[in-house]
């Protein structure tokens, strides 16, 4: 937490987690609190984890590579910019895996330096499913002018139909209970107080949680998607998840757009290109229950 650094790109290296086994009750509380066993309920019974809990279980992998010494980035005021995922088998519980988190692509900008954390899940050889995690670690004389930038970003102009699939009210006892279920206890989330130092004068709600509930909104399993956080939802705050064909958003009530992206549900599980390990240096391997 009170890791301090240089703003320089991150080395390429990895984490390996050579026995991953989904437990189910983590899952089932998971599925409930973000929607995924509601009326529609796509999640089975025999033990589907939802495809947005691979990255909320491999939050630890995550962590263990951001805080390796070879590693400069500060981790305080990181910012999750966009994630992506795609499956290409399903995902079940009590069955083990093995989860690969390497660095992806890098970008140095005026803002400060955005990276990719990906993520790689296994059955024996074979990629069952991935994720892609965009932050951002901003130059520290740029922090006030990103801010304000960010508060002024207008919802773009949309030629689509937007289609009301849910609607909700997010506070911050929502935010706590979302933390309880995740893991992701990070400051910003859980009150006033602690969300104050870092610039915001509510707390915020989890990204992730977001992402979840577009997710759990589909009729379908979500095979492959995508989402960028366009602007912080300040808590309480009423919300409504919209979609127009494939393209999805989480909209404030006074249609500012929170959260956007795209979602494909199919069927028919569709194998996708497969990702390089070139250029990965392994750093440690571990055994995990998530």
């Amino acid at each position: 937490m009170f890791k301090r650094g240089k703003i320089d790109p991150l080395p390429a290296c990895s984490f390996r987690v050579t026995h991953l086994v989904f437990e189910d009750s983590k899952v089932s509380q998971y599925s409930k609190y973000c929607g995924f066993a509601s009326e529609h309920s796509f999640v089975s019974e025999n033990g589907d984890v939802p495809l947005s809990y691979l990255f909320v279980a491999t939050q630890s992998a995550q962590l263990h590579l951001l805080t390796q010494p070879e590693v400069s980035l500060p981790l305080l005021g990181m910012v999750h910019v966009g994630v992506g995922f795609e499956q290409y088998a399903p995902i079940l519980t009590r069955h083990a895996y093995e989860f690969e988190l390497s660095v992806g692509e890098q970008l140095e900008t005026d803002k400060g330096l955005e990276f990719e954390l990906v993520g790689e899940l296994y059955d024996g050889d074979e990629l069952a499913a991935s994720y892609r995690s965009r932050c951002l670690v901003r130059k520290a004389a740029n922090q006030a002018k990103v801010e304000s930038k960010r508060s002024e970003h207008a919802a773009p102009e949309r030629q689509q139909i937007w289609v009301e699939l849910a609607s909700m009210t997010l506070t911050p006892k929502v935010a706590r209970g979302y933390a309880r279920v995740s893991g992701d206890y990070n400051p910003i989330h859980l009150h006033k107080l602690t969300a104050l130092p870092f610039g915001f004068a509510a707390p915020i709600i989890h990204g992730m949680y977001s992402v979840a509930r577009l997710m759990a909104a589909m009729e379908q399993p979500c095979r492959r998607a995508s989402f960028s956080f366009v602007r912080p939802a300040l808590l309480p705050c009423e919300v409504v998840i919209q979609k127009a064909g494939s393209e999805v958003q989480l909209v404030k009530r006074d249609g500012k757009v929170l959260v956007e992206g795209k979602i494909i549900t199919e069927d028919k599980i569709v194998a996708g290109e497969s990702l390089s390990n070139e250029g990965r240096a392994s750093c440690r391997h571990e055994r995990g229950t998530l």
